[in-house]
């Protein structure tokens, strides 16, 4: 039985995005100040922006929506029940291909996750990925080599602007933890955590483990494999975007 032991919404978003064109607008604006688009909040269903080539981030947004009912804790516990035991089914299907391993490869297990949560990864992420399964998570007797392969002049407008021209490589963020989350199903452990740097930008990775001095409100620093952009609504009925990816450190600052 899936069991999600904590789930905490995402903090009122200190920043919006104009649905149309990525643009940020600040609250209480009509029109967008880059493309003149008018800015009003969802009402009813959630919808993606640009459907059809920015996905929705399922947990959160099911999450968000469930949480103005009154029947909040037996609703969310099934969707993310559901949401992660499809995760879980193919990650099942995927070892049972594999004669020569009783355990799913680390590339799998993240293709299962793009799946479920309807995002991209591309060739050369599995590939590093692949190439590279210690650094999924890291520790410290790779660290060096981890170093190696963070490059440091890639910021969050380079990968927003074109994710998988930058999928081969790792790249490393400092902020504070806006929702941390863990599902534990057979003995593992799978950490999804979202984090927004201190210029407002938003990130959302994927850890294979336990991060057991991690928690919402923390400060910091994140290597990652970036996966691609994803958009999903927040409790605001705004959008925010965000860079996904696959996680090698997750590190309390303290």
């Amino acid at each position: 039985m899936i069991e999600w032991h904590k789930f905490s919404l995402q903090k009122e978003e200190r920043k919006m995005i104009c649905p149309k064109c990525g643009n940020k607008v600040k609250e209480g604006d009509v029109f967008c100040t880059n493309c003149g688009a008018k800015i009003e909040k969802e009402q009813g269903k959630s919808q993606t922006m640009n459907e059809g080539k920015n996905t929705s981030f399922k947990i959160n947004s099911a999450i968000q929506k469930v949480l103005k009912k009154e029947w909040v804790p037996l609703v969310v516990i099934v969707i993310i029940a559901v949401l992660m035991a499809d995760v879980i089914g193919k990650l099942t299907k995927t070892t049972s291909k594999d004669n020569s391993s009783k355990t799913t490869t680390k590339a799998a297990t993240y293709e299962a996750i793009a799946d479920t949560m309807e995002f991209d990864i591309s060739d050369d992420a599995i590939a590093f990925i692949n190439d590279n399964p210690q650094f999924f998570p890291g520790n410290s007797s790779n660290t060096g080599a981890i170093s190696d392969h963070i490059d440091f002049s890639m910021d969050y407008a380079h990968v927003a602007k074109n994710p998988f021209k930058y999928s081969d490589r790792l790249m490393c963020i400092f902020g504070e933890v806006v929702d941390c989350q863990e599902l534990e199903e057979s003995g593992k452990t799978l950490t999804y955590v979202q984090i927004e740097d201190y210029s407002g930008y938003d990130y959302c990775v994927y850890y294979l483990g336990e991060l057991p001095n991690v928690f919402e409100g923390n400060d910091v620093t994140v290597t990652f494999l970036p996966f691609n952009v994803i958009t999903f609504e927040n409790i605001g009925g705004y959008y925010t975007k965000a860079i996904v990816g696959a996680a090698c450190y997750v590190n309390y600052a303290e």
